[in-house]
């Protein structure tokens, strides 16, 4: 079944703000319209790797989360970008399991990173980007 108020999301990358010193998670919908999001220095060296395709000898913790996924045999089926409330995003990680599905509360950096690492959907909600997306500049 096909929920028309989700958009799938492409990441385009990490920049820094100028202005707050903080990485900025930039990102565009379907539709063009385009999404960006404050996240921490650690997620946005994970996302950053992941984009790159980076890969390490030892698991770093996003690895370790999939490996554990794994282990648990647990499939990560996809992250969804669902609501933004006083300033902060929120999203869901959809995990299928042999019980049936387990939704997760998670920041939308971590699925993000994890996402990218296992090329699962993205998706966001379009009353999020209804709310808070704007028209991707031509």
């Amino acid at each position: 079944m096909v929920n028309h108020d989700l958009h799938p999301l492409t990441v385009l990358g990490v920049r820094q703000n100028t202005e707050e010193q903080a990485p900025v998670l930039m990102m565009q919908d379907d539709l063009g319209r385009s999404l960006e999001i404050s996240i921490g220095l650690c997620e946005a060296l994970a996302i950053q790797l992941a984009l790159n395709k980076n890969a390490f000898a030892r698991p770093l913790t996003h690895d370790l989360i999939l490996s554990l996924t794994e282990h648990l045999e647990a499939q990560v089926g996809q992250v969804i970008i669902d609501d933004f409330s006083n300033g902060t995003y929120y999203a869901r990680l959809l995990l299928f399991t042999s019980e049936g599905e387990v939704s997760l509360d998670c920041r939308p950096s971590d699925g993000i990173a994890l996402a990218l690492r296992t090329d699962i959907p993205i998706m966001v909600a379009d009353s999020v980007m209804a709310g808070e997306g704007k028209q991707a500049e031509e």
